[in-house]
């Protein structure tokens, strides 16, 4: 109900309205730019790209499941992800194996 009035309070009495917000949408014409560069994403939080066999990394308090989640991105690269406790410091080692 307190919808309706305020619906009511933002549409001006005795203005039509015709077309559907897409119906006037698909009326305008839409410009093309070319020669845009598409936008750079950024530095990855882990090194996984960067890693060659053999190589691993320590993540301080991160998950196995989460880091597992980020190493299968990186196929066909394989990853193994095991929890351990390095220096008193709780996270998990990543190891490229594959």
């Amino acid at each position: 109900m307190e919808y309706d009035k305020a619906l009511v309070n933002v549409l001006e009495p005795g203005i039509a309205r015709t077309g559907t917000a897409t119906d006037r949408m698909q009326e305008e014409e839409i410009g093309i730019t070319k020669g845009l560069p598409t936008p750079h994403r950024g530095r990855s939080k882990y090194p996984f790209r960067d890693m060659e066999l053999g190589d691993s990394f320590f993540a301080p308090g991160g998950s196995v499941i989460g880091l597992h989640g980020c190493a299968r991105r990186h196929r066909p690269m394989r990853f193994t992800c095991r929890s351990i406790v390095e220096n008193g410091v709780p996270g998990v080692r990543v190891w490229r194996y594959l």
